[in-house]
């Protein structure tokens, strides 16, 4: 009895020892159910307090908890807690949200995407795993984040970057977009047609290190220098060098676009391609050089008409004064002395009247020489081929040249002003041949084509390089003029030592009918009409 009543009190000491043990167990269950009530209502006034739709799912996909603002997003019930997401119809569609909850589940990492609600307002749902305390994931927690405004904003920004970016493209004028230190951030389509860059290819380079000409870097540097840090529109011009390696000439306008606080945030720099226009000027003003050198010339080519007109005068009048007066007076003397003397036998008679008319028949041939040289009016009344065929025969007599002349089907109806100038060319080629060709030789040769007439003249003598530059005479000048003012074309051939040869082609003018019209093809010829 009294062991078992020792192992009593043990046992009462024991159960006194469990008594305090679970005091203080249940002292400790209070206190946490006193911490886990606080902590629920914390969790339940901070899912009420966060303006935020989340809703919390378990492994089942079974709805476990749902803020207040998630009720009218997702159509949901506070009795909803504990039923399948599955059976909620909410007014945001998310396709495939299995699908991206289980890939949550599976891979432990946070899943993203833009959905819009039944009225098209924008929301992020972003889906992250549900982790316990033990650090174990028992499903997922949904949270919609309004992006309405930012989303909105986001288009906004956008439809005004493909507005700009339209027009920016649409400009027929080079556009560039560059940071203060120079670095292209905009390259519209115009920039790459001219430069034969693509903006891929551009993006984020200097400026200056892939567009520049290597005589405009210095100038380009400072302009851009001087608009980041001034701020002001500056103008100039800037050399190009493209892909392909070709120079362009851009006239550029750079203009500094600075942010809020002031602060140079981009340099546009706008341009016109002037390449074009600026060989426009140098070719005008090579055109204003070339005429002032054409009027020089000009003016020194009628110095040289005037002069030989002068010339040609005093010829003309040394021999009307030296040759003419004088055989002029002579005769007259001759006549007076004649008359004063007795008279003398008919033989004495005849013989000083034989000299008379012989002095007075070279006087005459001399005034008809002259005349001759100033208006060969035997052109008019024989022809042209007779008047050459004479002028080569005085020529070779006078000369010493021996002139041959050939002519073939020459119309005797030859328009008088291309006559004469077919005979003034004639005359200033034999002079040119006794001038500078040193020859003992020459032909001249006249042929009738039709519609034209055609007029060779060439000698053996020196001749000369066409390739090299020569000054031309004006003897030259004159006939290139007078069978231009003919309607004419005028071509010199020549080598050293071969002579030349000088062709003229002069195309007639059409023959009228007794009626002043043109003849048709059937009445110019009858043979024709009949066939």
């Amino acid at each position: 009895m009294q062991s078992t009543n020792e192992e009593l009190e043990t046992a009462k000491e024991e159960l006194q020892s469990g008594n305090e043990e679970l005091v203080t167990l249940n002292e400790q269950l209070q206190n946490r159910n006193a911490e886990l009530a606080v902590f629920s209502d914390d969790l339940a006034n901070l899912l009420g307090g966060v303006n935020i739709p989340i809703v919390m799912l378990d492994n089942e996909r079974r709805i476990r908890r749902f803020t207040p603002t998630a009720e009218k997003l997702l159509n949901l019930l506070p009795g909803d807690v504990g039923r399948p997401f599955s059976n909620i119809r909410p007014n945001i569609q998310v396709q495939d949200l299995e699908i991206l909850i289980k890939e949550v589940v599976d891979s432990i990492t946070v899943r993203e995407r833009d959905v819009q609600d039944g009225e098209g307002r924008w929301y992020t749902l972003r889906i992250r795993p549900y982790r316990t305390m033990e650090n174990k994931i028992d499903g997922v927690t949904m949270v919609f984040l309004d992006i309405d405004e930012s989303k909105r904003i986001q288009v906004e920004l956008r439809e005004e970057r493909d507005f700009a970016s339209a027009v920016l493209d649409g400009t027929p004028a080079p556009v560039l977009v560059l940071t203060p230190e120079g670095r292209i951030v905009r390259f519209n389509r115009s920039c790459q047609q001219v430069s034969g860059y693509s903006i891929e290819e551009v993006r984020g380079k200097c400026y200056w290190d892939v567009l520049s000409a290597p005589e405009s870097i210095r100038t380009t540097k400072a302009a851009i220098r001087q608009v980041a840090t001034g701020r002001e529109v500056l103008q100039g011009d800037a050399w190009w060098l493209t892909k392909a390696g070709q120079r362009r000439l851009i006239a550029f306008e750079n203009r500094a676009v600075c942010d809020e606080g002031g602060q140079v945030k981009y340099i546009i720099r706008a341009g016109i391609d002037i390449t074009e226009h600026r060989k426009n000027e140098l070719a005008l003003a090579e055109a204003d050089a070339a005429g002032q050198r054409s009027q020089e010339e000009l003016h020194r080519l009628m110095s040289s008409v005037l002069t030989a007109q002068e010339e040609e005068r005093r010829r003309v009048s040394r021999e009307l004064h030296d040759d003419f007066n004088q055989q002029l007076a002579r005769l007259t003397m001759e006549m007076e002395v004649l008359e004063r003397q007795p008279p003398a036998p008919p033989h004495q008679l005849r013989t000083k009247l034989r000299g008379l008319l012989a002095l007075a028949v070279d006087l005459s041939e001399g005034i008809r020489r002259t005349a001759h040289r100033l208006h060969p009016a035997v052109i008019e009344t024989l022809g042209l081929a007779p008047a050459l065929k004479s002028y080569c025969a005085d020529f070779s007599r006078k000369e010493g040249v021996k002139v041959r002349f050939t002519q073939r089907d020459v119309s005797v109806s030859i328009p008088p002003e291309i006559a004469l100038c077919l005979y003034r060319v004639t005359q200033e080629a034999l002079r040119n041949v006794t001038k500078h060709s040193g020859a003992s030789h020459a032909w001249v040769a006249l042929r009738g084509n039709g519609g034209s007439v055609d007029l060779r003249i060439s000698d053996t003598g020196v001749g000369f390089d066409l390739q090299k530059p020569k000054p031309k005479g004006l003897g030259i000048v004159s006939m290139q003029e007078r069978v231009l003012l003919a309607g004419g074309e005028l071509s010199i051939h020549s080598e050293p030592r071969h002579g030349v040869r000088l062709d003229v082609h002069i195309p007639l003018p059409a023959k009228k009918t007794k009626t002043g019209r043109r003849p048709k093809r059937h009445e110019a010829n009858p043979a024709a009409a009949g066939r």
